[in-house]
């Protein structure tokens, strides 16, 4: 997964619109973050949506094949707080009952 902290927040990629063609005619493939993903999930898995077809495949597979293609990125706020409080419950030993993804 991959994360960058702007400002007050931190953002995670969750999908991205890439196209292939030119000006005047391509396609579109979408490849997202698993919906079953979690932060704590550490095979990073993400579905690519090429029309009808829809392929398991993973974040880095994805970020590896996508750099040049890629036409919008869609990120998703996380609440800093709540990811620092659960990250900090961890570390003494708590259970997480649940978490916000």
């Amino acid at each position: 997964m991959v994360s960058s902290k702007q400002g007050d927040g931190c953002y995670s990629l969750i999908s991205i619109i890439s196209h292939y063609g030119g000006t005047e005619s391509g396609h579109y493939i979408c490849n997202s973050v698993h919906p079953d993903a979690s932060p704590q999930v550490t095979s990073d898995p993400w579905l690519t949506y090429n029309d009808a077809q829809v392929l398991h495949t993973t974040g880095c597979a994805v970020f590896e094949e996508q750099q040049h293609s890629a036409y919008i990125l869609f990120y998703k706020r996380n609440d800093v707080e709540a990811s620092y409080s659960h990250h900090h419950a961890e570390k003494e030993g708590a259970t997480v009952v649940s978490d916000k993804f």
